[in-house]
């Protein structure tokens, strides 16, 4: 099974485009689709509000909330301001996912 790039490709974005306070990246577990359909793995996007921004893969979705979480049946979120962000980031010197 091929491995995303969801936790590197969203925390970068994150930390080099996002200026406004009310953006959050989110990690959290979806159910996959296509080759590992019905597989709970975990995740990371990006929200601003009701909007949800996703460039993992190469990829550009920019969706409504409800919208996304419904397609990924999301569970298990967890939100990190800018601030939380960076300090996630110093202590475990990766882009997620953290415990």
């Amino acid at each position: 099974m091929k491995k995303g790039n969801c936790y590197d490709a969203n925390g970068k974005y994150f930390f080099n485009h996002t200026l406004d306070s009310n953006f959050r990246i989110a990690h959290g577990t979806v159910l996959g689709q296509g080759s590992i359909k019905g597989i709970r793995h975990g995740h990371c996007w990006i929200e601003n509000g009701s909007i949800v921004m996703d460039f993992s893969n190469g990829r550009q979705i920019i969706m409504h909330k409800g919208q996304y979480y419904k397609i990924g049946k999301i569970k298990h979120i967890k939100r990190y301001n800018k601030e939380q962000f960076n300090k996630m980031i110093l202590k475990h010197k990766n882009w997620g996912p953290w415990k």
